[in-house]
């Protein structure tokens, strides 16, 4: 029990550390962009930033791709919402009711 508890200290310490919080802003901003082009989903990405993350310690280079990983699917959301055009299959199902609400002016709402 002591060995988890420890665990889960020495993680919450590393992501406090500023360097990995702006890695994990990053990401997500970079998973965003990434989203939102259609035709370009998780393997691409981790593609992208599989060459950054090589000359990075390994605490600071998974949070780059975490960051990135969990924002893609949002941001490829954002295309299939308000244009009807989905990045990938994933977000084929959000056009069905997205969409139609983005026709009746609440797209902020769909989103």
């Amino acid at each position: 029990m002591d060995a988890i508890l420890t665990g889960i200290a020495q993680a919450v310490f590393h992501f406090l550390d500023l360097e990995v919080i702006l890695l994990v802003v990053a990401g997500v901003l970079l998973g965003l962009t990434i989203g939102v082009i259609p035709g370009l989903g998780g393997l691409a990405t981790l593609a992208l930033l599989l060459p950054f993350a090589y000359g990075m310690e390994p605490v600071p280079a998974l949070a780059l791709i975490l960051g990135a990983y969990s924002a893609l699917y949002f941001g490829g959301s954002i295309t299939a919402i308000l244009l009807n055009t989905p990045g990938t299959g994933e977000q084929v199902v959000t056009t069905f009711d997205g969409y139609k609400m983005t026709q009746q002016g609440k797209g902020a709402r769909a989103l």
